[in-house]
């Protein structure tokens, strides 16, 4: 991801325009192929050493010093550096009362003698000393592994990356989508989810898939995380075989300004077309519901709703009984207060959709969203809150929550299996409060009475 001070664009008549490089461009391949060999044979080479080194070659490498900084600083977030020690603060301090107490000494005056004496008592070398003594530093630490990448990916990257930099300083995001391949479509919004962002999906006329996401602009809380997490599903929308972006940019010193791109702009996606991208909580979940047994398994591929008036629902996860109810499961996070405010609205008056929702608790407690969660009847029934995991009890008890309110209703597991032991049905109980409570709910959701 490239900051602001590496973006290239030129803004006029109320549009912004990325400046892309030329992917083909003979002598920006060959200055790009120099800074990576100096990442690629700089191991052990602290930051500032790195940094040093490739001055020469952003001067003199090519005639934008402007474009080989932003392509140093993609090389940078590909490079993995030591860590410091632990208790090298008080190593240090240790090192510098030594230091002093040398120094107060009067015939103290030759300068390899005082190194000497002052390493040796912790057994090292003056010069491994003087090296280990401000290792913690960030520009200190060491190169110790290098992802390389070759020179045409770099710059492909490069172009992608002034996309991802406007797109943190962006309202609202729009993207319309032509694949007639539904794996594609799936795929896409994989990338969604498991960036943790919501969207608006509707079904266009000709067949195309339009999102609208809001901004980080437009979020009031944890705006550089989710402007983050936008920047970085960007990539995957390249897979599509057409796509279109629109978004509002809003620079910092200038006017509100429009952003518009399609597939002829030749970006190219670095993403690898797969479908191995889950939500964070996926796996803790799986584990958690084979663990736990009983009737409900967690499926793979979430199946899109229709809500209706050409729009689509895509969740998070989707959960399977026994009996062969599917029922999807959508998690709000802390900055989707528009889109859960929108759902609980729409369920308000579609209380029969089969869906549970989740609920972060960071957002439960903005005001507006506090009081719409309180008169919400459904969420009470099917929805739960979170903190950063959904638990596992919580889940299950909203999904059952749909097996109560089911008519006729599901049989559970185990009556059958208590009638083949016995050779007789079990005997009745009587009503519990739990289960006459979701008796009226369920006859208050049909429009009958008991």
């Amino acid at each position: 991801m490239l900051g602001g001070e590496h973006l290239r664009f030129n803004q006029r008549k109320g549009e912004i325009h990325p400046r892309f490089v030329d992917v083909e461009n003979q002598a920006l391949l060959r200055a790009t192929g120099d800074l990576i060999d100096l990442y690629a044979q700089g191991e052990g080479e602290s930051r500032e050493g790195l940094a040093e080194m490739a001055q020469p070659v952003i001067a003199s490498g090519y005639r934008s010093p402007k474009i080989l900084k932003g392509l140093d600083k993609l090389l940078q977030n590909r490079c993995e550096f030591r860590e410091p020690e632990a208790g090298l603060s008080e190593f240090r301090m240790q090192v510098l009362q030594r230091s002093a107490e040398l120094l107060s000494e009067a015939d103290m005056g030759d300068l390899t003698e005082f190194r000497r004496l002052l390493a040796e008592p912790f057994g090292e070398h003056p010069d491994a000393l003087a090296e280990r003594l401000y290792a913690d530093l960030p520009n200190r630490q060491p190169l110790v592994k290098f992802r390389p990448i070759k020179p045409g990916d770099l710059l492909n990257r490069y172009n992608v990356s002034q996309v991802q930099g406007l797109l943190l300083r962006c309202e609202q995001l729009t993207a319309t989508i032509h694949d007639d391949d539904p794996g594609h479509v799936r795929l896409l919004l994989r990338h969604l989810k498991f960036q943790q962002l919501l969207a608006e999906v509707r079904k266009q006329a000709d067949g195309a898939i339009q999102l609208t996401l809001d901004g980080p602009l437009s979020v009031l809380m944890n705006t550089n995380k989710y402007g983050l997490q936008l920047a970085l599903f960007f990539p995957a929308l390249l897979l599509m075989k057409r796509w279109r972006i629109e978004a509002k940019i809003q620079m910092r010193g200038k006017q509100r300004a429009d952003l518009a791109l399609d597939e002829s702009s030749g970006l190219k996606n670095y993403y690898r077309q797969t479908t191995a991208y889950r939500p964070p909580a996926f796996d803790v979940l799986a584990a958690a519901l084979t663990e736990a047994g009983g009737p409900w398994r967690l499926l793979d591929e979430p199946p899109l709703l229709d809500l209706g008036r050409q729009e689509l629902l895509a969740a998070d996860f989707a959960f399977a009984h026994e009996s062969g109810t599917t029922i999807p499961l959508e998690m709000f996070h802390r900055w989707h207060r528009g889109p859960l405010l929108h759902r609980l609205a729409y369920l308000g008056e579609n209380a029969q959709l089969p869906l549970c929702i989740g609920v972060d608790r960071a957002l439960a407690k903005e005001k507006d969203v506090a009081r719409a969660l309180e008169q919400s009847t459904w969420f009470a029934q099917h929805g739960f809150l979170f903190s950063d995991l959904p638990p596992l009890k919580r889940v299950i008890a909203a999904l059952e929550s749909w097996l109560a309110a089911s008519d006729p209703p599901i049989k559970k597991p185990g009556r059958a299996a208590a009638k083949s032991k016995t050779g007789k049905a079990p005997a009745k109980r009587a009503p519990t409060r739990k289960s006459t409570a979701a008796r009226k709910s369920a006859a208050g959701q049909s429009g009958e009475s008991e």
